[in-house]
């Protein structure tokens, strides 16, 4: 049958071919990288703390369309969908664009360039007093954790790390204040028919644990698999969406009920737009389920990762792990001296 196999396969080759050409994967395309340019120069910084410069030939409110007709395909691009509209980051190398609608259901091509964000290389790097030379004092400071600085010069905002000399700008980018990134000053958005928006969360029966190690879960009808299409006729809209393309494939995420604690998780490894389900997980904070439980019922773990400590935003310290059961992964959280579930995650 092997023999029979390869001899076909062998024949099939040699055969002239009839024309039809080979579905291209979109992931496979390279997107475009650029090197950003120095904006030290009096008439750049001008333009940009104006709101009026033009990244390689690309300015503000300029729609995706045309900034990919300049541009070409970006090396990634990751979209944010929610009440407050959609929000879409372009990364072109050193370059960020980002766009923005206060209508959650828009075309990406429609989306207005709201945000010029660049990179700084090693030559293009400025210090903060020459800036300040020729803007004058910063019109606002900000703190980010990521930098020692963060100032504003009306539409021009600049990222700084401390140096011997001062401190010395990583980046810059350019968007109308009423856009900062510390505010989130947006509107609302359009919506659409959601059936598990005000859904509370419900800790898993036993039953359910057993029935996603074994394979055979679905909720309410969902099941790894399905392509997103078809969720979306099963429960109607999420209430957020997060897309992001790069070289690797297209991911999405959905999250449904109150404070957003089931997650949908797709992929697309064609980038052809087809998003497929699988992976769904849920968020819990009644911790109720021990992980002494959780070994009377399944055994040992086939692996234990991701024991991490970290600081939640109430400021205390939370310790952490993942372990995984065939299509089962269990996230736990120490309260006292035992680890509770926090997060369930069924993978087929």
């Amino acid at each position: 049958m092997k023999k029979l196999l390869a001899a076909t396969l062998i024949i099939s080759a040699l055969l002239p071919t009839t024309g039809a050409k080979a579905a291209v994967n979109q992931c496979e395309i390279p997107g475009k990288y650029y090197d950003s340019k120095p904006v030290d120069s009096v008439q750049d910084l001008k333009a940009l703390q104006n709101g009026t410069y033009q990244a390689r030939g690309v300015k503000l409110n300029q729609s995706y369309k045309y900034v990919k007709s300049k541009l070409g395909q970006p090396e990634t691009l990751e979209i944010e969908k929610d009440k407050e509209g959609t929000m879409m980051y372009a990364g072109y190398g050193d370059y960020e664009f980002g766009f923005y609608s206060p209508k959650r259901y828009i075309t990406r091509d429609s989306l207005k360039l709201i945000s010029i964000e660049m990179y700084l290389n090693d030559k293009a790097r400025m210090l903060r007093r020459d800036i300040i030379a020729t803007l004058g004092e910063p019109t606002g400071k900000f703190h980010d954790e990521d930098y020692a600085l963060e100032e504003s010069f009306n539409y021009l905002h600049a990222k700084y790390t401390e140096i011997s000399k001062g401190y010395l700008a990583e980046s810059v980018a350019m968007y109308h204040p009423k856009y900062d990134n510390h505010s989130r000053v947006f509107y609302k958005g359009n919506f659409r028919k959601n059936q598990l928006k005000n859904v509370a969360e419900k800790l898993p029966t036993i039953t359910e644990l057993k029935a996603m190690k074994n394979g055979k879960y679905s909720y309410k009808g969902i099941k790894p698999g399905m392509l997103s299409t078809d969720v979306y006729k099963k429960v109607g809209a999420s209430n957020t969406e997060s897309f992001f393309i790069d070289e690797e494939g297209m991911t999405l995420d959905q999250t449904y009920g109150v404070n957003d604690w089931m997650m949908l998780s797709y992929d697309s490894e064609k980038c052809d737009g087809k998003y497929k389900l699988y992976n769904i997980s849920f968020a819990y904070e009644q911790k109720k389920l021990s992980e002494k439980r959780i070994k009377a019922l399944f055994g040992k773990p086939d692996d234990t990762y991701g024991v991490d400590t970290y600081e939640n935003e109430q400021g205390k310290l939370v310790k952490e792990k993942t372990v995984d059961y065939d299509n089962l992964s269990l996230t736990y959280e120490k309260v006292g001296k035992d680890y509770y579930v926090a997060v369930v995650s069924y993978t087929k």
